[in-house]
């Protein structure tokens, strides 16, 4: 696994860059623009599918750490699902309010598996998902003031 983490870092910050290039979209473009409202899009859209990514990572964990019981396999897959149903309902919202409750959902999946999946993962690896979390939602935030 510590040759991965190198792999696995470019390809995690580098999953950061639809976020902020999306961001500074926004700041650019006058909000009445076709280039802000497809920024916009693009931005929820992304967010959606990084969210249900990050929530299916306990899939996997449940099927492939033989060192946990089937009451924590059956816990990691439950809860696998929920961000991805969670979000699927907030694409509901007016897209601030799916930006701000999306950055909290995102700090919410940190949370979950900071408890649930995180501690038994190499500390590099960890790390970068603490980097990543609290970044993805400042920028969830800060394009939230900048959609109509």
């Amino acid at each position: 696994m510590k040759d991965l983490i190198p792999h696995i870092k470019t390809l995690g910050f580098g999953g950061l860059l639809p976020f902020v290039g999306m961001l500074c979209v926004l700041l650019m473009f006058d909000d009445e623009s076709q280039t802000h409202s497809l920024a916009q899009s693009l931005l929820v859209y992304y967010t959606a599918i990084i969210i249900t990514f990050v929530g299916g990572l306990n899939w996997g964990v449940a099927l492939f750490n033989e060192a946990l019981s089937m009451g924590q396999r059956k816990t990691l897959l439950t809860y696998s699902v929920i961000p991805s149903l969670c979000v699927w309902v907030l694409l509901l919202l007016p897209a601030q309010w799916y930006l701000i409750s999306s950055a909290l959902l995102y700090l919410a999946c940190y949370g979950v598996d900071s408890r649930l999946t995180l501690k038994s993962m190499p500390h590099e690896y960890a790390d970068m998902r603490r980097k990543l979390s609290f970044s993805v939602a400042g920028v969830l935030l800060m394009a939230s003031q900048l959609v109509n």
